[in-house]
């Protein structure tokens, strides 16, 4: 969306994914490369959305990435671990020290939504980073201190890589989402909560959309009573 289109490298396939087409990424060097844009550059408020398959559990494939080898281009990674293949990590910031870690053995093989989103403008790590596995928020180590401003990176974004240091995924990506916004825990349980294609609301849309109930269950009420009398 926003014009971020992406460029197959190295021959990523197409096939069934959990939302419709998903790509196929074979571990060794082929990804998705989206072209830096301001929509895709985040600095203060970010939220990571995907669908994931890893076909076996390796250590250090990223899902993906905005981070390149100079200190100012880097901004966020988002893989398994480079040493416990069972836990995710997040890394936010310069130097690679900055992480958070889901728990060991909460990562397995098969369909998962994977989230993690950051508020710079919270004052803690745990409040600044959050990361989601199947709508539910994990519990998270930390290493190094979660900064309050991500670098403005000129990398691309890269789905299924982290090509700087040759993190390539092994399995299947599906349904990329980036938003300018931490999106509350509600918010990404019901992204995750979408086993189909169908498009997942917006905040005005469900405002919208539980405003109009409540007035259709108000209208009900009032016929029901004008019956009784």
């Amino acid at each position: 969306g926003n014009g971020n289109n992406g460029t197959l490298i190295n021959g990523p396939l197409w096939i069934t994914g959990k939302l419709g087409g998903a790509l196929q990424f074979d571990g060794t060097n082929d990804y998705v490369k989206v072209l830096d844009s301001p929509s895709t550059s985040q600095t203060q408020k970010l939220t990571f959305s995907a669908w994931v398959n890893q076909n076996s559990l390796v250590a250090g494939k990223a899902i993906a990435s905005k981070s390149g080898s100079v200190s100012a281009d880097q901004a966020w990674v988002i893989q398994t671990d480079s040493t416990i293949s069972s836990r995710l990590r997040v890394t936010l910031g310069t130097g690679g020290s900055n992480n958070g870690y889901t728990p060991t053995g909460s990562w397995t093989t098969g369909w998962h939504h994977v989230a993690f989103t950051f508020d710079g403008t919270q004052s803690t790590n745990a409040n600044r980073l959050k990361i989601y596995i199947d709508g539910t928020e994990q519990p998270l180590t930390f290493s190094g201190t979660i900064p309050a401003l991500l670098n403005d990176s000129s990398r691309p974004l890269e789905i299924g890589a982290f090509s700087t240091y040759s993190r390539y995924w092994n399995g299947l990506i599906d349904d990329v989402k980036i938003f300018n916004q931490a999106l509350t825990p509600e918010e990404i349980r019901q992204i995750a909560a979408t086993q189909t294609s169908q498009r997942v609301l917006s905040r005005q849309e469900l405002t919208a959309s539980i405003i109009t109930n409540l007035e259709r269950i108000s209208e009900i009420l009032q016929k029901m009573l004008g019956q009784i009398q």
